[in-house]
């Protein structure tokens, strides 16, 4: 199973999260949304069984790398002046300098 983690829930990630979602069983895909809203996490995904919402800022250093270390793919749908926090934590996570 690909486990495949989408920081941000916001409008920009409708498309992304459904599109996912409908695909989750023919490609084995798990499919977690964080968000700093829960509730907006949980919404998207609804109550899909291939997909799990969690509550996830970028600014903590410990539930960044929680979360990037327990995925395979990262498809950020942050706003831009975030995504260097994002890909900052997934290399420490990953030990790339």
């Amino acid at each position: 199973m690909t486990r495949i983690f989408i920081p941000g829930a916001g409008k920009s990630a409708t498309s992304l999260i459904d599109y996912l979602l409908q695909h989750a069983e023919q490609y084995d895909w798990q499919v977690c949304v964080g968000d700093l809203d829960l509730a907006l996490a949980q919404r998207k995904t609804k109550q899909h069984p291939r997909a799990e919402a969690v509550h996830f800022n970028v600014k903590d250093e410990a539930l960044c790398d929680q979360y990037v270390s327990q995925c395979d793919i990262v498809a950020s749908v942050l706003p831009a002046d975030l995504h260097y926090i994002l890909a900052s934590n997934a290399c420490n996570t990953a030990n790339i300098s």
